[in-house]
């Protein structure tokens, strides 16, 4: 395995990525009463959207990144525009997260804060990731929409 290979944005998201992954398991909320923490929840224990979501996001990505680097296989095309969007999408859904909180006398714990940072470093290494590739923000929905294109044509071809 050649670490030379990776780029700074792979870099980036594999750093960022296995926080973030490593984060879901701490507690992101608790409950303290007399200054001692009495009750905690885990990000898995907020709900599937809020922590399992980003974490299959962002281990797919990691996954694809991987296998693009260090793996013969020769996969279909270059999927920038979606590292970009899944960052972007993980980082929106935790900093939701963080903002919205949990009712009651909830306090937000370390682990959210860890996984809001991280998510931030993931939705970063997927704009980089997505301007390595030549992408400009200005044109994303038409090289989206192009994607598709190439992608619904390639399978129709296999019919």
């Amino acid at each position: 395995m050649d670490l030379k290979k990776l780029t700074t944005s792979d870099k980036i998201l594999f750093g960022a990525g296995l926080v973030f992954l490593i984060s879901t398991f701490f507690n992101w909320f608790e409950v303290s009463i007399a200054g001692f923490t009495s009750v905690g929840a885990t990000g898995w224990d907020v709900g599937f959207f809020w922590a399992g979501l980003p974490f299959f996001t962002v281990l797919a990505m990691m996954i694809w990144v991987g296998v693009q680097r260090f793996s013969k296989t020769q996969l279909p095309t270059e999927i920038a525009p979606l590292y970009l969007v899944g960052g972007v999408g993980v980082a929106l859904i935790v900093l939701l997260k963080l903002i919205i909180g949990e009712d009651g006398p909830i306090d937000r714990a370390f682990g959210l804060y860890l996984a809001s940072i991280a998510a931030i470093g993931v939705a970063y290494a997927g704009f980089l990731k997505f301007q390595e590739s030549g992408g400009n923000l200005n044109t994303l929905g038409s090289q989206l929409k192009a994607k598709a294109g190439e992608m619904g044509d390639k399978a129709k071809k296999k019919d």
